[in-house]
């Protein structure tokens, strides 16, 4: 759909909106087409595309926000009339703002859109080929996966002036190798553009983790120095982020409530919501109320420099909107960890006796306004002495708080790798990650 035909969609929303005596409406539509393919033993199964559109409306009543949406653009209007009568039965918001007053400037983000993405829809099964035939020329045996790409338009129109639009592309590819049934490894590549997407080095990681798996020992629960691969990094390090925003530190639902500028974590850590990061899965140039988007410091060499906000909680902290809306709560774009001086190989000979963590998933909190959590290693974790790997082990959870990670962080790589799948839903450019003292547990499977 053109982009002129989901602004005349929006307009059109809005005015049905006004004409019933709301206060304020926004409307965000999502059109794209989407191409997906699944492989499984070595062999695609299953290639599917498809086209959609979501319409997303907001609309403010007296202290009122109520939000909906359909996905049937036949139904704009009776959406709007049914989120106008569900208003009177809304609680009232303590933290309401009217919508911001646009017209904004937008500044474009670099690398949004690369049309040889759309092009390579017609190559899924050789792009997938490449990846398994890595992954078994570096010792898999077998091969699971799925590779996405697409292309889509997003459209923002307010009744406060604002009528942004832009256009983006996406592929990634995730890559499950095994050796045996009991021995595996994961790799993932991820891109705004084609000339970016690596899906060999995806499927050269997995197959090396799952072959270097197969020298599998036991090792009992502890302390260890650990090793944390861009994966698990990026996922632990999004919780981190996800915690910085300014609804979870009002709601008291936050290990960083009451701790705005102070230090929490150690001097080479500094964290970054990069929503304008090129060429990056996750970057936008305007926020779901118009806001031009801004990276935003949210930790600075250790120190909790700012929050994330939508213009709700920036109005409940004396500050500016961070251009991370949320309609109702802000949230974070993408997770940028400015790297270290270490390049991999120096950074795993800082390890005297310790553990390295290819991947990791169910990480669960047991204490959210603590930070306790725990999270199952997967795939490959080896133990590592004088630097050097010496054998995979099994059965590992690390237990810990992510305040204490924080803390214990020793050593970041020079590298950042550009991480997005299921595990980790922001999308981010990560180091590997040295932390001291890391906790430990069996797991009970």
């Amino acid at each position: 759909m053109s982009v002129d035909y989901l602004k005349e969609l929006g307009n059109k929303a809005v005015k049905k909106a006004l004409s019933l005596g709301v206060n304020d409406v926004a409307v965000m539509i999502h059109s794209g087409r989407r191409y997906m393919a699944r492989f499984a033993n070595n062999q695609i199964t299953i290639i599917k595309h498809w086209n959609e559109t979501n319409i997303g409306i907001r609309i403010r009543v007296g202290k009122k926000i109520v939000v909906g949406s359909t996905l049937n653009i036949a139904e704009v209007e009776k959406t709007v009339e049914r989120l106008v009568s569900i208003a009177k039965y809304a609680r009232e918001n303590p933290l309401l703002t009217p919508l911001p007053e646009g017209p904004f400037k937008y500044t474009p983000v670099e690398k949004l859109y690369d049309k040889k993405v759309v092009e390579a829809s017609d190559k899924i099964d050789e792009l997938v080929e490449r990846a398994i035939s890595a992954a078994l020329e570096n010792g898999a045996e077998r091969c699971a996966g799925q590779l996405s790409l697409g292309e889509g338009t997003r459209v923002l129109v307010t009744s406060t002036g604002v009528e942004a639009s832009e256009q983006s592309t996406g592929i990634s590819i995730t890559v499950r190798a095994f050796a045996d049934s009991e021995y595996s490894g994961t790799g993932v590549s991820c891109s705004r553009t084609l000339s970016s997407f690596n899906p060999e080095k995806a499927g050269e990681k997995a197959g090396k983790i799952a072959r270097d798996s197969k020298n599998l020992r036991d090792i009992e629960p502890g302390k260890y120095d650990a090793v944390l691969d861009p994966l698990v990094a990026a996922d632990l390090l999004g919780h981190v982020l996800g915690a910085a925003t300014g609804l979870s530190v009002l709601m008291k639902s936050s290990f960083f409530t009451d701790k705005l500028g102070q230090k929490v974590g150690t001097d080479i850590v500094t964290i970054v919501d990069a929503s304008r990061e090129p060429d990056t899965l996750g970057a936008r140039s305007f926020d779901d109320e118009g806001i031009p988007t801004q990276n935003t410091v949210v930790i600075e060499k250790g120190v909790l420099k700012s929050l994330l906000h939508n213009t709700m909680t920036a109005k409940a902290f004396k500050t500016n909107s961070t251009g991370n809306a949320g309609w109702i709560a802000p949230a974070p774009t993408v997770l940028k960890v400015l790297p270290g001086d270490f390049n991999e190989e120096e950074l795993f000979r800082e390890v005297k006796k310790g553990i390295y963590i290819s991947n990791n998933w169910y990480t669960r909190f047991q204490n959210i306004r603590e930070g306790i959590f725990s999270t199952v290693c997967r795939d490959g974790v080896f133990y590592i002495e004088d630097g050097e790997i010496k054998y995979a082990v099994k059965g590992l959870r690390i237990a810990d708080s992510f305040l204490r990670l924080l803390n214990n962080i020793a050593a970041l790589s020079k590298k950042l790798y550009h991480v997005h799948w299921w595990e980790t839903p922001i999308p981010s450019w990560v180091p590997y990650v040295l932390v001291k003292e890391v906790n430990f547990t069996k797991t009970l499977f």
